[in-house]
């Protein structure tokens, strides 16, 4: 089954709702079997600093906030879909492993740069290609043939989807999140296809993040880039700050691993840099 894509923006428009009420979040949480549950143990973890001391959802989106906790029940919604698919030779874990490494490095970009979308650089991070999975809801075979045939010929996906079915997975993604009503810095940032040219700095800044963390973390050459040349957030004074150095990348991929732990995604799966994991997703 693939990720409720509805579901989930239903949960980011709650979480985004400044008059929401606890109760509507909340509602929308346990009318999903297993969900809360699961929002809980991960809010309780190491991994937001809080082990141990949070086992009720009430209390969980009292002390983190609603929009905290829309992004791990975003995660763990993406996660639970993903592990159970296959599409052609690409297996969901690897995209998901995929999804969370341009998360975490899109969301610890904006943080190195000082820049207030860490948030957002997330969340556009987790569920950028997750239009890949409306286009085989779609086509179903077909579509996954297309998608063995990029990884097996490093072609672009977004090409031979163009030829195959005359739209893109980032297309069928913007297409979902239209009706999402979501802030419009990540509105822009799941959708870029929506808008050709980013009208405000926010929309820029995070398109740039999530460039920047596929340029560093999934680069189509052995090389490594940095944030500069194209990738840089111009006008500030942080403008040009590097972002490739081997602390900052081990920082991403630990978080990763951490989170794969989580998710309890199967070990072999969840090896950063594993066999198979950079060249089944380099064509995404």
């Amino acid at each position: 089954m693939s990720p409720d894509l509805a579901r989930i923006g239903r949960i980011l428009r709650l979480g985004h709702d400044p008059g929401l009420r606890v109760e509507a979040l909340q509602a929308e949480l346990e009318s999903c079997p297993g969900l809360a549950p699961e929002v809980a143990r991960l809010a309780g973890s190491r991994l937001y600093g809080l082990p141990g001391r949070i086992r009720r959802l009430d209390r969980t989106i009292l002390i983190l906030g609603p929009g905290a906790v829309a992004e791990i029940a975003a995660s763990a919604l993406v996660a639970r879909g993903l592990m159970q698919l296959q599409i052609g030779i690409l297996a969901g874990t690897a995209l998901l492993q995929h999804s969370l490494e341009i998360a975490i490095g899109a969301q610890f970009g904006a943080c190195r740069l000082g820049v207030d979308l860490e948030r957002e650089a997330y969340l556009a991070g987790l569920l950028h290609d997750l239009g890949i999975c409306a286009m085989l809801g779609a086509h179903g075979q077909e579509y996954a043939a297309v998608v063995t045939r990029a990884i097996c010929e490093q072609r672009s996906l977004s090409d031979l989807e163009r030829r195959s079915f005359g739209t893109t997975h980032a297309e069928a993604l913007a297409e979902a999140v239209s009706a999402w009503e979501l802030p419009r810095p990540l509105r822009f940032g799941l959708a870029p296809g929506r808008d050709r040219c980013p009208e405000t700095q926010p929309e820029r800044t995070l398109a740039e993040l999530i460039q920047s963390a596929h340029a560093i973390l999934s680069p189509p050459e052995p090389s490594r880039a940095c944030l500069g040349g194209g990738c840089e957030i111009p006008n500030r004074p942080t403008a040009g700050v590097p972002l490739q150095t081997e602390a900052w990348e081990r920082r991403v991929r630990t978080r990763v691993e951490d989170l794969c732990a989580h998710f309890r995604v199967p070990e072999a799966a969840a090896s950063v840099g594993g066999a198979g994991l950079e060249p089944a997703t380099r064509a995404l």
